[in-house]
C-alpha cells in the first residue's frame, strides 16, 4: 500500500465513470474469456465448445453452481441482504425485466429463457449465480484515479492487490441499491485504497475530497468479462445515474 499512498499524496488526474457513454459508444467491443477462467471458489466450468448463443453446442451441459454466501443474503429473508432470492417467481422476473432494462449491451435489451436472464456475450460453463446476488447484469462502479509520473512522464494508476487472487486491480465495488454511481466510486475508492499511515490519512483524505468533488470523465460503461460470470448473471460497469 505504499506505493499507493506515494501516487495518492502528489498530483493527480481522477477519471470516474460519471456522465459518459456505454462501450459499444466509445468504440470498445466486450471480450468474454470468463469460459477459461479459474476462481477459488467456483467448481471447474464445463467444457464450452461455442460462447455465442447463435451457434449450436449441443453437448453442452453447463455446471450449476451459486454459492452459499449469496443464499444466505436473500434480500427477502435477511434484513440488508444484498442477493435476489433463490427462486423467480412470475412477479420478481417482472422486477428483473425492470432492473435490467439498462443493460448496456445488445440493444439495451437482457433475454429471458426459461425464465432466466441469459448472458448477453455468451456461454461460461456455468449456471446459477456464483458469487454474484443479482439475476442478468451486476452493476460496478471503478474509479480510475491516475497521474503522470513527474521524474519519468508515465502514466501511472492507483491499483489494489486483491486477497482472494492475488491479483492487481481498480479499487472499485458493487453498486449498493439506491446508492448514485457518484457515492459508490468514492466509498469503494476510500474503502480499498486508504490503508494508510496514520500520519498521511488527513492529507490524503483532503485531496481524495477535492479529486471526487471535481468529478471526471467516463472512460467505460458495459459487460466485463469478470471470472465471477455464469451464464445468468455477470458484471456490468454501471451507467451513470441521476
Amino acid at each position: 500500500m505504499e506505493r499507493i499512498a506515494s501516487v495518492l499524496t502528489r498530483s493527480l488526474s481522477f477519471r470516474p465513470a460519471h456522465g459518459g457513454k456505454r462501450g459499444s459508444d466509445l468504440g470498445v467491443k466486450p471480450t468474454h474469456k470468463c469460459h477459461l477462467s479459474v476462481h477459488p471458489a467456483y467448481p471447474p466450468r464445463a467444457k464450452v465448445n461455442h460462447v455465442s448463443w447463435e451457434e449450436e453446442d449441443p453437448g453442452y451441459s453447463p455446471v450449476e453452481f451459486t454459492h452459499q454466501a449469496v443464499l444466505d443474503n436473500d434480500c427477502t429473508k435477511k434484513p440488508k441482504g444484498w442477493a435476489d432470492p433463490a427462486q423467480i417467481t412470475p412477479d420478481f422476473e417482472k422486477v428483473i425485466a425492470r432492473r435490467t432494462s439498462n443493460a448496456l449491451t445488445h440493444g439495451g435489451t437482457v433475454i429471458m429463457v426459461n425464465g432466466k436472464p441469459r448472458n448477453p456475450i455468451g456461454r461460461t460453463g456455468i449456471t446459477g449465480r456464483g458469487l454474484l446476488g443479482k439475476y442478468g447484469p451486476n452493476y460496478a462502479a471503478d474509479p480510475l484515479v491516475t497521474r503522470y509520473d513527474p521524474d519519468s512522464g508515465k502514466l501511472q494508476m492507483a491499483a489494489i492487490q486483491r486477497a482472494d487472487n492475488n491479483q492487481w486491480a481498480i479499487p472499485g465495488g458493487m453498486v449498493d441499491s439506491g446508492e448514485t454511481v457518484s457515492v459508490t466510486l468514492k466509498r469503494e475508492f476510500y474503502e480499498e485504497a486508504r490503508n494508510l499511515q496514520s500520519d498521511d490519512q488527513k492529507e490524503v483524505t483532503a485531496k481524495l475530497d477535492d479529486l471526487f468533488e471535481k468529478g471526471g470523465i467516463t472512460v467505460y460503461v458495459g459487460y466485463v468479462d469478470d471470472p465471477r460470470n455464469t451464464d445468468i448473471s455477470w458484471m456490468e460497469v454501471s451507467p451513470p445515474l441521476p
